[in-house]
């Protein structure tokens, strides 16, 4: 990763620290976490809006903020582009009015981004004339994005931009938050405490909580973590939480109603809905969706049938043992959990050290569609 952003910020606000180091390139990193963590306290420290009490911030090696080195610059002269959670429009401006209000901040800019090829990408041609309060939810946040696109940023802070939408309109707007993350080559800030907008989005993935980083990489390796887990989905062994099993991968190909994602467990099978070659997923399998076999099945309509060896077996109370299964082909690959009656572990005969065949079924496996909290 070729690192564009680079911070550290501490800062107390009553009886809460904010104390996080973190780096960011190209692409959407998403900040993760329950209310509360510190994440929008963060953004706002990187685009100056507060003014932490100690720590820096670079963004193309150039230094925004630095209590070492006495360097604050204020927020209008840090090329920060900033969508809030409610876009924040100029409720008295027409549309095209508050998008020429983000081009005049970058009117001496020469990487800025043509007016009309902003317009194209977030479809705003036919709202221009109106006013805020004629638009929709999910209208507003495309022309807040396209008001910060058009100040020529240097980054993208974008905090909750879906929180404030019900589904429909979190729906209509994630393909244009698809197609910035395909066309721009900015470095983006993006808060949420939705995983699986996370999963449709981020390339890298930073979990906070109370204040600290909690886990910070790859989306695959970030959301395996134990700790990460338990902060996420519930105390890990416990019947009231599941386990969940993150695996990445790139598409091999993608036919009428079937694509084939190569992931560190090998190939699996998953709707081919707005997929193409090559094209990066990230697959979300709950523990409860996967069955296992004692011997390689055939004769089955279940496609996604892989190899594995039990590491753990670990009873949750209800009737209900969680597995812990290790990839047979490559050991390395996170575990992948299972959830089964403590019957079936019993008339199996499953103990840890077994090989048994993890079955998945492909429609389990869709990508995350509109996304509801």
């Amino acid at each position: 990763m070729s690192v564009r952003l680079a911070a550290h910020i501490r800062h107390r606000a009553g009886d809460f620290s904010l104390d996080v180091a973190l780096q960011a390139g190209a692409g959407i990193t998403a900040l993760l976490g329950p209310s509360g963590a510190g994440k929008t306290m963060l953004l706002n420290a990187i685009a100056g809006l507060i003014r932490p009490h100690e720590g820096h911030v670079h963004l193309n090696g150039r230094a925004l903020f630095s209590t070492a080195e006495k360097i604050w610059q204020p927020p209008e002269a840090r090329q920060i582009g900033y969508v809030f959670q409610d876009a924040k429009l100029f409720p008295h401006l027409s549309v095209l009015q508050n998008l020429s209000y983000g081009r005049a901040r970058a009117s001496a800019v020469p990487h800025a981004l043509p007016f009309d090829e902003v317009i194209e990408l977030l479809a705003l041609g036919a709202l221009l004339d109106r006013r805020p309060h004629h638009l929709s939810g999910g209208e507003k946040q495309r022309v807040g994005i396209g008001r910060a696109l058009l100040s020529a940023p240097h980054l993208l802070l974008m905090d909750e931009p879906l929180a404030s939408l019900d589904p429909k309109r979190r729906g209509e707007i994630l393909p244009f938050l698809d197609a910035l993350h395909q066309k721009l080559k900015l470095p983006v800030l993006y808060v949420t405490h939705n995983v699986d907008e996370s999963l449709r989005l981020a390339d890298r993935l930073i979990v906070m909580d109370k204040g600290r980083v909690a886990a910070q990489g790859s989306i695959e390796a970030v959301l395996n973590e134990e700790n990460v887990q338990s902060l996420l989905f519930g105390q890990v062994g416990d019947v009231t939480s599941e386990p969940v099993t993150f695996l990445s991968g790139r598409c091999l190909s993608a036919l009428e109603d079937v694509a084939e994602i190569e992931t560190a467990w090998g190939t699996f099978l998953i709707p081919a809905r707005h997929i193409a070659k090559g094209d990066i997923r990230h697959l979300r399998i709950q523990a409860r969706e996967v069955a296992l076999a004692t011997r390689k099945p055939e004769g089955l309509s279940i496609q996604n049938a892989l190899k594995a060896r039990i590491k753990k077996i670990t009873s949750v109370g209800s009737g209900l043992c969680d597995l812990c299964l290790v990839c047979a082909a490559d050991e390395k690959a996170p575990l992948l959990r299972a959830r089964i009656t403590r019957r079936a572990v019993y008339t199996l005969g499953l103990e840890e050290g077994a090989t048994v065949w993890p079955l998945i079924k492909t429609a389990v496996l869709a990508r995350p569609g509109p996304i509801t909290q």
